[in-house]
């Protein structure tokens, strides 16, 4: 029989996300300023293109981390798993709150509030019957009880 092996290296996954590091800033500079430049806004989606493409060295990075506590505490440690959970949990946190942060600020906009569900994924949050902010902004006439 044959020896087993991994489907995947460490050293194919090496290569895979220095070609996302590299690639990912490029690619998303393109697309944002190719989608900026259809609304008139080119530069500003430049800026915000580059900015999600470089989660490609983002990427890379916690990929180094993730290898070096692994070798270090061994793969099939609770240790192991415990600062892994510890890193990738106090990141996510953190994701969480700067996401929460623009997405209020976004929604404080007087051009058309964000939803913190919808931030950055399309245009204003849909307003109209039963979507009123304040009761006098309602369409709809008071319901008798």
């Amino acid at each position: 029989m044959d020896e087993m092996r991994e489907i995947v290296t460490i050293e194919q996954m090496d290569r895979l996300f220095l070609l996302l590091a590299i690639a990912a800033p490029i690619i998303g500079a393109v697309l944002g300023a190719a989608l900026g430049g259809k609304k008139g806004r080119l530069q500003q989606g430049l800026i915000k293109g580059l900015l999600v493409g470089l989660l490609g060295p983002l990427n890379l990075v916690l990929w180094k981390v993730y290898n070096a506590i692994t070798n270090r505490l061994g793969l099939d440690s609770v240790k192991n798993l415990l600062v892994n959970l510890a890193l990738f949990a106090a990141l996510g946190i953190g994701a969480g709150l700067v996401a929460g942060y623009v997405a209020r600020k976004r929604g404080s906009d007087p051009d058309g509030g964000m939803s913190p569900l919808g931030a950055g994924l399309g245009g204003p949050v849909p307003v109209g019957a039963g979507h009123a902010r304040r009761p006098e902004e309602s369409d709809e006439q008071p319901r008798d009880a």
